[in-house]
């Protein structure tokens, strides 16, 4: 964000497409291309890197690390005022979509690959931007076939939820997306 007067911005934009064309002939591989490769099973993280909610290689998504342990997924963030919704707070379309990540890693020890069917967000108190916070998240069980997993958005200091998420999982089969992806 920036107070610049309009001529400096104009002149910032215009290096910027500058810069912007020297890197396009040098633009990598798309997710679709890799798995069409088959490369796509050598390096799972090729993925990861550029998720919109966690990937380092994303410039739209927040610094977050998830570890997974015991059953837990456990993540850390601090959610800068790019995140911002209402006035200091974080946007609640951003807390749902780092839920929806975190709920899809809670069966990987169990050998599942899941994506979230059904993801409920209740909001307990206002998440606020520029503050340490908390992810964690884990299985809960299942409704009928479908696996489940809950979690919750802590401000660390202070140990306050502010919002909680359910979620009813889909297993995925990967040589069924895989194989769709590549036809």
């Amino acid at each position: 964000r920036s107070e610049a007067p309009v001529e400096v911005l104009g002149q910032v934009a215009e290096a910027l497409a500058r810069e912007r064309d020297r890197l396009r002939s040098h633009k990598s591989k798309s997710l679709a291309d890799i798995v069409r490769d088959g490369d796509v099973l050598d390096n799972p993280s090729y993925y990861a890197d550029r998720s919109p909610v966690m990937g380092c290689s994303s410039p739209v998504a927040p610094p977050l690390r998830f570890r997974l342990a015991d059953g837990q997924v456990r993540g850390d963030v601090i959610f800068s005022d790019a995140y911002e919704g209402p006035p200091g707070m974080v946007h609640g379309g951003h807390v749902s979509a780092v839920f929806d990540h975190a709920l899809g890693f809670t069966w990987m020890e169990e050998g599942l690959i899941c994506m979230t069917g059904r993801l409920t967000t209740s909001f307990r108190e206002p998440t606020p931007v520029g503050t340490p916070l908390r992810i964690e998240a884990w299985r809960t069980g299942y409704r009928g076939k479908q696996p489940t997993a809950a979690a919750r958005l802590v401000i660390v200091d202070g140990d306050v939820v502010t919002a909680e998420a359910r979620g009813i999982m889909v297993p995925l089969d990967t040589e069924r997306v895989l194989r769709l992806i590549r036809e």
